[in-house]
């Protein structure tokens, strides 16, 4: 996860919000309109909301794609013979 950290801080050294222009130069995407461009944006926006939210929610960190529950389950594991 580092490592795309890293990435992140390359592509937005100063953690500037995504904006039509960039999305056009990151994606290639430079015949989009305005309003086709703005739309994408939105759904960005919202989808980022969404996963944040529902992690917040589950008090989950998601990591490397592997789930870590940040809940104390303080109870013994049940190891099978």
């Amino acid at each position: 996860m580092l490592d795309n950290m890293k990435k992140a801080k390359l592509l937005n050294p100063e953690r500037k919000p995504l904006s039509i222009e960039k999305l056009r130069e990151l994606t290639g995407w430079h015949d989009l309109s305005d309003e086709q461009a703005a739309n994408i944006l939105i759904s960005i926006r919202l989808f980022v909301k969404i996963l944040y939210e529902a992690a917040k929610k589950n008090d989950y960190c998601i990591d490397n794609q592997i789930d870590v529950s940040l809940k104390d389950n303080s109870e013994p594991l049940n190891n099978a013979a």
